[in-house]
């Protein structure tokens, strides 16, 4: 593959940047198992800016590359950016986003069934065979660990492996083909900021007569990188040796807040997250003004309820009582539909185009438009067909990946435009449909498979969900003045070889160790929530519940409120994406470096002015650059040492 240069002036995929990229992606597949399961020092895939990602990609830019450069064979800059791609949408697959949700809870519910919760009875009878491995020893082995001589029994993984990542894969071409949707609209129409792209652009930047990036020469960026290094580095050196001091980086305030009507702000934690408060100062301050003001907002709706004393009960395995969740669930479903309103006619475009013939605009996409549209229409088509042959309604099934492909799309608009890195909803598709229609409607196998394992296992945490990274490629792909066609190569080869070997790799772990020795919530109660939930459904069915509903239409009309106020005057001082950000896990998490970031660039752009905010830039970049390549080290640190559940910093 010839480094080629297009009529543009875009730089092609060469075959040094596939087989570095290819190297990356198989050292991630196997790191982020290693690391999830048996280490435990930090969620190595958990966001839409992946650590295992930002810290493989600093090695290779600070020691690899640099030794290739002093050898004269060093990758070039847009070399760099195609080898980030591809690992940037490898890292969720070989953590949270796939393998680290998939394989723990599709077996969990059949080795935790027991008399008392008599899964058995209520769930395994609708549950499709083909979907976890048949013989009950090799679920066991799993869970417990391997006998001593035995071997993996590799081939009861085939059914299930085969069964879970066609619908994966489905799922990945429907994301794919939304972001070519969107693409244009996004990155050219609307040119959003897309903070997530800044680091790695910034570290792969070329200039002559120099073997690193003007960001890593930059005094300013050390300074700030060297703020969370040192101090992840004393919180690391004291657990080897208890005299060096621990620097303590978060408090739950909800330990001291215990009286009405003021226990309505709980959960709370104040946290010094420095990525988040060195991603926030690159945001426009009304944005970052409302990405905290909307967690105040619904707090204060909490704090009077508690005043008046109403009920109110919590989202289910989330942080967020049910009529917040609600409300920003009406919120999302309105913004996601608006994103599409604000891109008819790019949309309609693409639609018409399978009739037509290809146009050169098309070049300039990941793909031509009638692929995209004919991608979209058979990735849902072979959606619903996956949940008939696994027991499911087709249009039910149809509805809840709707439904939860537009709750993507929010999320990668808060990561396109808000920078958010952490992002879960507190609401899965069937919250909202239960709401209008109950549970008894919608039939035990419709339960049991849906509201089960699929969305337990691809929806109730979004914060590793793929699109945002796709997004994040294509961004990469307009500022690096890269082919969109080779971006899309080097992403499906991403997909395709961390999915054969993230895999494999975790299950061997699993055997190894077992799971019940694994590290995180992901195997000591998480797999059991989305059976549990199902067999409350089935014991105790939900009813339409009014009050769920009139929150959705608040949320609704609030979203439709905000996105006409904004629209109208530019002084409006309130962003729609604060609202469905909202109260959830992620806020609770990083409202104090978000609020500390708006405070700092409002003060900086006040009394410095542009000139003093773009000296700071480097900086701000550094406390995200320090924070992960610590956090990172720590983990290589551990897996040599043998140290486990070893966390330097605050775990979200």
């Amino acid at each position: 593959m010839e480094e080629q240069k297009g009529s543009a002036g875009q730089n092609g995929l060469t075959w040094k940047a596939v087989l570095v990229g290819l190297i990356c992606v198989a050292f991630i597949s196997v790191f982020s198992p290693y690391s999830d399961l048996i280490v435990g020092t930090v969620w190595s895939g958990a966001e839409f800016l992946p650590l295992n990602v930002v810290f493989t990609f600093t090695v290779l830019v600070l020691v690899v590359n640099l030794l290739l450069k002093i050898a004269k064979v060093g990758l070039k800059e847009h070399e760099l950016l195609f080898v980030y791609s591809m690992m940037l949408v490898s890292g969720c697959i070989a953590s949270l986003g796939l393998v680290h949700s998939l394989i723990p809870i599709t077996t969990s519910q059949y080795y935790h069934a027991n008399p008392t919760n008599r899964w058995a009875q209520l769930l395994h009878p609708y549950l499709a065979k083909w979907l976890a491995p048949e013989k009950p020893e090799s679920i066991r082995y799993l869970w417990e660990g391997l006998p001593q001589g035995m071997s993996i029994p590799w081939s009861d993984w085939v059914k299930p492996f085969v069964g879970w990542i066609l619908l994966a894969f489905s799922m990945y071409l429907v994301m794919f083909c939304i972001v070519v949707l969107l693409r244009k609209q996004w990155v050219e129409n609307e040119r959003l900021l897309f903070p997530l792209v800044s680091l790695p652009v910034e570290m792969a930047r070329e200039e002559e007569g120099h073997l690193l990036s003007p960001f890593l020469r930059d005094k300013v960026m050390w300074i700030g990188f060297a703020i969370p290094a040192v101090i992840l580095t004393l919180n690391g050196l004291h657990h080897y040796f208890p005299a060096v001091p621990y620097i303590k980086l978060n408090i739950w305030l909800s330990s001291y807040i215990k009286e009405k009507p003021w226990d309505g702000l709980n959960p709370i934690n104040l946290a010094m997250i420095f990525s988040a408060l060195g991603l926030t100062y690159l945001l426009p301050t009304q944005l970052s003004f409302s990405l905290w003001f909307f967690y105040f907002f619904f707090r204060l709706q909490a704090i009077t309820g508690s005043a008046l004393g109403f009920p109110m009960p919590m989202m289910f395995t989330y942080p967020t009582r049910a009529f917040i969740g609600y409300q920003i669930a009406g919120g999302m479903m309105v913004f996601a539909i608006f994103l599409f309103w604000q891109a008819r006619s790019q949309v309609k475009k693409i639609f018409s185009s399978i009739f037509k013939p290809r146009t050169p605009e098309e070049e300039n996409e990941p793909v031509s438009y009638r692929i995209a549209a004919m991608g979209l229409i058979a990735g849902l088509l072979f959606i619903s067909f996956w949940g008939m042959a696994a027991g499911a309604n087709f249009f039910l099934t149809l509805l809840i990946f709707v439904i939860f492909f537009l709750i993507i799309i929010s999320a990668s608009r808060l990561a396109a435009e808000g920078g958010i890195y952490f992002f879960q909803a507190s609401f899965r598709p069937s919250d909202l449909i239960m709401a209008f229609t109950g549970s008894a409607s919608l039939g035990v196998k419709n339960i049991c498979t849906l509201v089960g394992p699929v969305e337990h296992v691809f929806m109730r945490d979004q914060r590793s969900a793929l699109m945002p990274s796709l997004f994040d490629s294509t961004k990469i792909a307009d500022v690096g003045k890269l082919k969109p066609r080779h971006i899309t190569i080097v992403m499906f080869l991403g997909i395709l070889v961390s999915t054969f070997i993230a895999y494999p790799t975790y299950v061997a772990f699993m055997y190894k160790i077992g799971g019940v020795n694994a590290s995180g919530y992901t195997w000591a109660y998480g797999p059991m929530w989305g059976s549990t939930h199902t067999a409350n459904l089935l014991n105790n069915p939900a009813k339409v519940n009014p009050s769920y509903i009139l929150s959705i239409f608040i949320g609704a009309g609030t979203m439709i409120f905000l996105l006409w106020m904004r629209r109208l005057f530019l002084w409006w001082p309130f962003h729609p994406l604060g609202y469905i950000m909202g109260d959830s896990w992620p806020t609770v998490q990083i409202w104090f470096p978000i609020m500390l970031g708006w405070l700092i660039k409002s003060l900086v752009m006040r009394f410095g002015g542009i000139k003093i905010y773009k000296r700071l830039l480097p900086g701000f970049l550094g406390l995200v650059l320090g924070e992960f390549a610590i956090k990172g080290l720590w983990v290589v640190i551990d897996m040599f040492t043998g140290i486990r559940g070893h966390t330097v910093a605050p775990f979200l």
